[in-house]
């Protein structure tokens, strides 16, 4: 290779490694980034008050020590950034399409560990009262936030159970979702409960948020749908025994593992809402 070719060959890697290299830095991981903002906006609510938490000398020596690939001044800037635009909506992020699924391992686990041991322990009452109790507390956390933040979405972290694409929702978006999810599950209960096989096919990409309460408020609907959820499902004859339908990640379900599914699944959203108030 001549010298010409060479000088050519060695300006056309350093354009393209330049390239990946900006590309690299403006592809921040989102998540970082929300960790950033949140622990910057605690560090600037707090410094006032708390000398100990500044940035210099022992603050900084301890974080530093802590995570030592951490910047502080790093933190206090998108702290900062956060503080001045915190009611801009956050971009959306880059997340696995909507059905994509579990992580491998945290799918075998479900499946194989999760659901033979735990879908068939508790009666059909246990199921609904625990579905209950997790629908209260999604309303009392949901009634907390102020009216202004109900559409706000919060980037939260991995969360076991829930699948990539549904960790960039608002409140609004939390409680709609298990309606919709709640209604699909309470009717597979209601025909298997009564022997009778559904075409009904479970498909997690439909049972995502879809804006509908979007500028409004959907705790009146989730409250309704509780109540009748669970006065629909009391007076039937729900069984470890019968009729299954198939849940694509989980497996044949018969009408007792969806109702103990209907309550777990509730749960989870549940931690997922809380987890959205700690980022508003």
């Amino acid at each position: 290779m001549n010298s010409a070719k060479y000088e050519k060959l060695l300006k056309t890697i350093k354009a393209r490694t330049h390239s990946a290299r900006v590309r690299a830095a403006t592809a921040v991981n989102a998540e970082l980034v929300t960790l950033y903002w949140q622990i910057g906006r605690e560090l600037l609510a707090r410094q006032s008050t708390s000398p100990e938490i500044y940035m210099g000398g022992r603050g900084k020596r301890a974080l530093n020590a802590e995570a030592p690939k951490v910047e502080p001044a790093r933190i206090l800037a998108y702290g900062a950034c956060r503080t001045i635009w915190q009611d801009l909506p956050m971009t959306q992020p880059h997340l696995e399409k909507p059905g994509a699924g579990l992580p491998f391992f945290e799918a075998l686990m479900v499946r194989w560990y999760v659901v033979p041991f735990q879908s068939r322990k508790n009666d059909k009452s246990k199921n609904l009262r625990l579905f209950s109790m997790a629908g209260a507390r999604i309303l009392k956390e949901a009634s907390s936030v102020p009216e202004s933040q109900r559409d706000q979405k919060v980037l939260v972290p991995r969360m076991k159970g829930v699948e990539d694409s549904s960790r960039f929702w608002c409140v609004n978006e939390v409680l709609e979702h298990l309606m919709i999810t709640g209604v699909g599950m309470r009717e597979v209960i209601q025909s298997l409960a009564a022997d009778k096989v559904t075409d009904y096919v479970v498909r997690i990409e439909n049972f995502k948020p879809k804006d509908k309460y979007k500028g409004g408020d959907a705790k009146p609907d989730f409250k309704l749908f509780l109540d009748e959820t669970v006065k629909q499902l009391e007076p039937l004859t729900i069984e470890d025994k019968g009729l299954t339908h198939l849940h694509p990640w989980l497996g044949q379900f018969n009408a007792l593992q969806w109702s103990w599914l209907l309550a777990g699944h509730s749960g989870l959203h549940l931690a997922q809402l809380q987890a959205i108030k700690k980022g508003l």
